[in-house]
């Protein structure tokens, strides 16, 4: 299993958040793929984890599907989220975002899933991401490159 760097402080990647996920992707053909625990500091109301933290968790698995697939450094443009049932935070859940298209070197589409441990999705997502501005994408490929 080969696990895709982190961002450094990062609140869903970042391995020296001290109050992160510390979540760890895995690539997967088309995107990447994760299963996580989410700490109960995370919860909205009691056991369910805030939704926020849902629209954070499939924004982060979105980014890396692109720059899994295409190695491209972009920010976040739109995200649309459909919350389907209840999120816990006392069970398992996967992660998981697919590059469904890209428009040159410049704009992304993408989708994601949060599902619990029997595979239900509990939210979905679509995404569309643009390239980083020239003079900020090298400082953000650096916080990714300083944990590879």
């Amino acid at each position: 299993m080969t696990m895709l760097p982190t961002s450094r402080d990062c609140v869903i990647c970042g391995k020296d958040n001290p109050i992160g996920v510390k979540l760890r992707w895995e690539p997967t053909p088309t995107g990447v793929s994760a299963t996580t625990l989410m700490p109960e500091h995370f919860q909205g109301f009691k056991g369910v984890l805030h939704g926020g933290l849902v629209c954070a968790l499939l924004d982060d698995a979105m980014w890396w599907a692109i720059y899994t697939t295409r190695k491209a450094v972009t920010l976040t443009a739109e995200i649309t989220v459909r919350y389907k049932a209840p999120v816990s935070v006392a069970s398992p859940l996967t992660v998981r975002a697919d590059l469904v298209e890209a428009r040159g070197s410049r704009i992304f589409s993408t989708s994601g899933q949060v599902l619990n441990a029997e595979g239900k999705v509990l939210a979905e997502a679509t995404g569309k991401f643009m390239a980083a501005p020239a003079d900020l994408a090298p400082q953000l490929l650096r916080a990714i490159e300083q944990e590879a």
